[in-house]
C-alpha cells in the first residue's frame, strides 16, 4: 500500500544507519519494490530519540494504529 507508513525510531544511531543500509540493499530486490518504495518516501522516516521517554512522547505523538515494540 504506497499510503501505508512505516517509522522507526530508535535509541540508537547505528541501528538506525544499519537498517538503511540493509532496506538499500534489499528493497531492489522485492517483489511489489516500486510500491514499497513510494510508501517509504511519501510516509517513512528514521526518528532518533535521545531517551525511552523521548520515544514514548513521539509515539504518543504519532498515534498509531499498529505499533510494534523491540525493547531491552
Amino acid at each position: 500500500d504506497e499510503n501505508a507508513q512505516s517509522i522507526l525510531i530508535s535509541l540508537d544511531n547505528h541501528f538506525i544507519e544499519k537498517v538503511r543500509d540493509s532496506m538499500a540493499k534489499w528493497l531492489p530486490q522485492m517483489e511489489r519494490s516500486d510500491v514499497i518504495k513510494a510508501s517509504l518516501e511519501k510516509r517513512g522516516c528514521f526518528i532518533y530519540a535521545e531517551t525511552k521517554e523521548q520515544a514514548i512522547e513521539i509515539v504518543n505523538k504519532i498515534s498509531p494504529e499498529h505499533l510494534e515494540l523491540s525493547v531491552d
